[in-house]
């Protein structure tokens, strides 16, 4: 019996051996990836790009929304959290500082008919993807004319259009 015990004991004690080898060559093997997705520098270039009440921001996909606000306005994402404002609150919240989450060229169409901005910055969040066929640069490119674009790494596409 007692070389039943130690034989047991020995089995036991090899099971969590081989856990702990296995463990530590997935541990040496894994890497953790960098994150490549800068909003607070793409956030930060919109601030300085964007420049006076003649010039609207356009993002698309609309859902895209909550991450430029953390970034944008830090204070109004915040409070955002303590008051569980609605989807169309911050929505709202954003076009008051000339900031457009929007889906599709009709979107475009209702918010950017009067023309009143001499300016758009369209960050395209992989709209394409999100939204295939949506029309967004089309509209612009109808509407006004195309300045510079910058992209950011991972998909983040800045287009600058003026009349």
């Amino acid at each position: 019996t007692l070389a039943g015990i130690l034989v047991l004991f020995w089995k036991k004690k090899m099971g969590i051996w081989s856990i702990l080898v296995i463990g530590l060559f997935w541990l040496s093997a894994h890497q953790v990836m960098p994150e490549k997705r800068s909003v607070k520098r793409l956030v930060d270039y919109l601030k300085d790009s964007s420049g006076g009440e003649k010039t609207a921001i356009v993002i698309c996909p609309y859902y895209f929304d909550l991450n430029f606000l953390y970034y944008w306005n830090r204070e109004q994402f915040e409070n955002w959290g303590k008051e569980n404002y609605s989807e169309v609150q911050i929505k709202d919240a954003l076009r008051k500082d000339a900031v457009l989450a929007i889906q599709d060229s009709s979107d475009c169409h209702h918010y950017l008919e009067d023309l009143r901005f001499e300016k758009i910055l369209y960050l395209n969040t992989s709209a394409d993807f999100a939204f295939p066929g949506n029309g967004i640069s089309e509209y612009l490119h109808h509407h006004y004319h195309v300045g510079s674009e910058v992209e950011f790494p991972e998909r983040f596409l800045v287009t600058t259009y003026e009349r």
